[in-house]
């Protein structure tokens, strides 16, 4: 009979505590904030730094359009392609330096190890579209 009793018992506190723990959902620890309406809020599109940005702007602009471009320009036309092959694999092969750091930081040694050869291979077998020609 005390088992029976205690059994009920247990039930009835486990149902106690369920119904506490689960039920009702009317009672919260938290409010909910509603946000404000739209209308309420107010943006302030005046940019404080609007005449400095379009006085760099026009300046970016005029150097763009008046020394950049034609040099680059001049470049393209003057240049054999493989001086401009050349300069863009040196440029290309100066990436294996953070390619190098990069693997060093996160501790990727064999990673390191690819990058450094790759950068004295190209280094020292020059920069004149050596891989491509011979299709490394």
């Amino acid at each position: 009979m005390n088992i029976l009793l205690f059994r009920r018992r247990s039930l009835l506190a486990t149902l106690v505590l369920m119904l506490l723990t689960f039920g009702g959902g009317q009672v919260s620890a938290q409010t909910m904030q509603e946000p404000p309406p739209e209308s309420d809020m107010r943006v302030n599109t005046d940019d404080p730094y609007e005449n400095w940005n379009r006085k760099v702007f026009s300046f970016n602009d005029a150097i763009d359009r008046w020394f950049l471009r034609p040099v680059a320009q001049a470049y393209r036309t003057v240049t054999p392609d493989i001086v401009d092959r050349g300069v863009t694999n040196f440029f290309n092969n100066l990436t294996e330096i953070r390619n190098f750091s990069n693997s060093v930081l996160q501790l990727k040694g064999e990673s390191a190890v690819v990058a450094v050869g790759r950068f004295t291979y190209n280094t020292v077998f020059g920069l004149g579209d050596f891989r491509c020609r011979h299709g490394i």
